[in-house]
C-alpha cells in the first residue's frame, strides 16, 4: 500500500461529504481481473469506500467482452455440434477426451467470462455511485453518458446494413466511419460528461449487443 494522490476526492452517497483519499490498495498481479485502487474516507460520517481505477475497470470489461465473444463465434460455429459429435456419434477414447476437454474449457471461459463482466460492472456502478467531489450524477447526466455511448454502436450497425444492403465499400469506409466512432468521446467534454464514463457507456453498449446476437441469432 501507497500513499495516493492527495487531490483526488470523491463525494460521498450516503452524507454528500467529501470524501478524502487515505491509502492506495493494488493487487500484487496484473492480470485482468487486478484491482487497483484507492481507499477514500468521508469527513462527516466516517463511511470508508475502495474505488478502484478506471484502467482496472476497462481491462476487467473488454477482457469479459473478450471471452465472451469468443465463446459466441464458437457457437454460431457449431462447436456445441463437434462436442455432441465427439462424445456422442461413435465415440472413441481420442473423440471422449477431445470432447470433454472443450466442454471444460466452455466452462471455464463462460464462468470467466461472466466474472469479469460482472466486476468491472460493479466496479463501474461503485465509481459512479461516488463521483469526483462537485461532479453530479443527475439521472439527466447519466441517461446523456448512456445516449452518447450508444452512438458508436449504432453507428456502426448502420454503416454495417448500408454496406451490406446497398454498396460495397473498401477500406475508405473508415475514413468516415472513424469520426463518427470518437464524436461523442470529443463532444461529452462540452456537455460536462467525462470521457471516460461515455467510454464505459459504450463498452457497455457493445456488451449488450453481443449478448443479444448471441441470444437471438
Amino acid at each position: 500500500m501507497v500513499a495516493p494522490p492527495p487531490d483526488q476526492n470523491r463525494q460521498c452517497r450516503a452524507c454528500n461529504a467529501k470524501m478524502y483519499p487515505i491509502v492506495r490498495e493494488d493487487e500484487d498481479w496484473n492480470g485482468p481481473s487486478a484491482q487497483n485502487g484507492i481507499r477514500y474516507a468521508c469527513s462527516e460520517c466516517d463511511k470508508t469506500i475502495w474505488i478502484e481505477d478506471q484502467i482496472s475497470i476497462a481491462v476487467s470489461l473488454f477482457s469479459g467482452l473478450g471471452v465472451l465473444g469468443s465463446l459466441i463465434y464458437a457457437f454460431i460455429n457449431n462447436l456445441t455440434d463437434f462436442i455432441y459429435y465427439a462424445l456422442f456419434k461413435d465415440p472413441t477414447l481420442e473423440s471422449i477426451s477431445i470432447g470433454v476437454g472443450l466442454s471444460f474449457f466452455l466452462l471455464v471461459f463462460t464462468f470467466g467470462g461472466v466474472k469479469l463482466l460482472r466486476s468491472g460492472s460493479r466496479m463501474l456502478i461503485n465509481r459512479l455511485t461516488y463521483p469526483s467531489h462537485g461532479y453530479n450524477p443527475s439521472p439527466q447526466r447519466l441517461a446523456l453518458m448512456f445516449i452518447l455511448g450508444l452512438f458508436p454502436l449504432v453507428f456502426s450497425i448502420g454503416f454495417g446494413m448500408i454496406n451490406h444492403a446497398f454498396f460495397e465499400f473498401g477500406e475508405e469506409i473508415l475514413l468516415v466511419l472513424l469520426p463518427l466512432l470518437l464524436a461523442p468521446f470529443y463532444f461529452s467534454p462540452k456537455l460536462s460528461i467525462q470521457r471516460m464514463s461515455v467510454f464505459m457507456a459504450t463498452v457497455f453498449w457493445f456488451g449488450l449487443g453481443g449478448i443479444v446476437v448471441w441470444v437471438f441469432a
